[in-house]
């Protein structure tokens, strides 16, 4: 994958219509590069995407299990096991829960390579802020009269 070959980790959109994160994160120091910022409208579209390093090298997660340890703005957790797409690269699909409140998630992530060794990187954060849009309904929010405006040109 050429996700994280360039000398930025690029968000974009995939082909999917899915929102792609990408996240270069140190085992043990945290996040080194990446910022994700979803809506509360990325139901089943928002994706962490991260790939793990140690001190600049990669750090081999092949034959292991990554889980991904969410704190929501309320405080409930949550666990998202990641699908390992390479030797450092892991996809995150953050589904409904990852994305269903307003407000600061924090996250880390924990590489188990059997019951008996596991190794978690520091938190992180990613943010959700509200959408306009909600099931398919319009909200009130104080800044739909400015987009309204700026979709129709006054």
């Amino acid at each position: 994958m050429n996700l994280f070959k360039s000398t930025k980790a690029i968000t974009y959109i995939s082909s999917r219509g899915d929102k792609v994160y990408p996240i270069i994160m140190d085992i043990k120091t945290g996040i080194v590069e990446g910022d994700a910022v979803f809506t509360t409208g990325d139901i089943d579209t928002a994706y962490l995407y991260t790939t793990i390093l140690e001190e600049q090298s990669d750090y081999n997660i092949l034959g292991s299990t990554v889980i991904c340890n969410i704190q929501r703005p309320d405080g409930t957790t949550m666990k998202v096991q990641g699908d390992v797409l390479g030797n450092n690269l892991i996809e995150f699909p953050l589904g409904q829960s990852g994305v269903s409140q307003e407000g600061i998630y924090n996250f880390d992530i924990a590489v188990v390579f059997s019951e008996k060794k596991m190794v978690t990187s520091p938190t992180a954060q990613y943010s959700v802020t509200q959408s306009i849009e909600v099931d398919g309904e319009l909200v009130e929010d104080d800044r739909f009269p400015v987009l309204e405006s700026l979709i129709s040109g006054i």
